[in-house]
């Protein structure tokens, strides 16, 4: 109980005996067990309380250098990949942190709701605080969460978590960092390439770090919202829908045949950006029908919206279907 206690510490920085509880022990009837090994981790200086939640949970963090080795053993990271040890956050009530863990946790219990889809992998699925350097070494994207869930089919998926406290406009603007991020490629040292330009051996560097991605475009987005009404937080996801539309709505392809005007969109260069609330999430689980993909109409799983019906594998398939003739005129990109 101690080691897991210390590696969820590791992985969510902060969190009240109850979230951790859930993660870790979601079968017991209460948090009691998980704060004796809280108690017992802080008589051995590896972790700390320094302050409580607006519901008057106290909050817990690894203490000091130790705590983040102790847990870095745990989870099998250096000190180095481990961060801070969110010194203080507890002393205002580590509101923003709160909401971080409880979409973790959405994401690991699945849905609250009879009948909801279950969840998926498990705490050790995610990194926080983790920063990425953008070209020029100067300016960082900071995402809230990175989940890893290959054995469904994605590789990764940045999250971020938004209790409606900054503008729609500040929110949107994180996506054109991610993009410029994603579009960054690094030196491809497979030998097999050795013989060929400089240019072409080169690799975005998302896939390697992650590999398997199958779908078009660069790594997910997913934005969760919480702490506002059903209707302002259906405002402000379309509002950040609106304002980030460069990012995700890739490039239209048109093309003419007879008196069919078709085409498909190209998702090289895009974004993909799912949003939902975080009370959905908590209902219905991340494999539930809480995601808006922006650019389509409607709300569906995780692996559906991720999907894209309308790009140039899908309009190839309608292609068939009505078996145009190969000759017809087309249109350029």
């Amino acid at each position: 109980m101690r080691a897991d206690v210390l590696g969820a510490l590791g992985v969510l920085k902060v969190a009240t005996a109850d979230q951790l509880q859930r993660l870790l022990r979601p079968g017991a009837a209460s948090n009691k067990v998980v704060r004796q090994a809280l108690g017992d981790l802080a008589l051995h200086g590896l972790v700390a309380s320094d302050g409580n939640t607006r519901d008057r949970h106290k909050t817990w963090r690894l203490e000091g250098a130790a705590g983040l080795e102790a847990a870095g053993q745990v989870l099998g990271l250096p000190g180095s990949d481990m961060g801070s040890t969110a010194r203080g956050a507890g002393r205002s009530g580590a509101q923003h942190a709160m909401a971080v863990n409880e979409t973790i946790a959405a994401f690991v219990l699945g849905g609250s709701a009879p009948g909801a889809a279950g969840g998926v992998g498990t705490v050790r699925s995610w990194s926080t605080e983790v920063e990425f350097l953008l070209p020029g070494g100067k300016r960082k994207v900071r995402p809230d969460g990175v989940w890893q869930a290959p054995e469904i089919g994605v590789p990764v998926l940045m999250v971020e978590v938004d209790r409606s406290t900054m503008a729609p406009a500040d929110v949107a603007a994180k996506f054109p960092r991610y993009r410029e991020l994603f579009r960054t490629k690094v030196r491809d040292n497979d030998p097999a390439l050795a013989d060929q330009e400089p240019a072409d051996r080169t690799v975005y560097w998302w896939r390697r770090t992650w590999p398997g991605h199958t779908r078009a475009g660069y790594p997910p987005v997913a934005l969760v919202v919480t702490d506002a009404g059903p209707v302002a937080l259906a405002n402000r996801q379309q509002a950040v829908a609106d304002l980030s539309a460069d990012c995700w709505r890739g490039r239209w392809c048109r093309e003419v045949r007879d008196y069919n005007d078709d085409g498909w969109r190209e998702y090289d260069d895009a974004v993909p950006i799912v949003a939902t609330t975080l009370e959905l999430l908590v209902e219905h689980g991340p494999l539930g029908p809480v995601w808006w993909r922006y650019g389509r109409p409607g709300r569906r799983s995780l692996l559906d919206a991720l999907d894209s019906p309308d790009n140039r594998a899908a309009h190839d398939r309608r292609r068939q279907r009505v078996r145009w003739p190969l000759d017809d005129l087309g249109g350029p990109c």
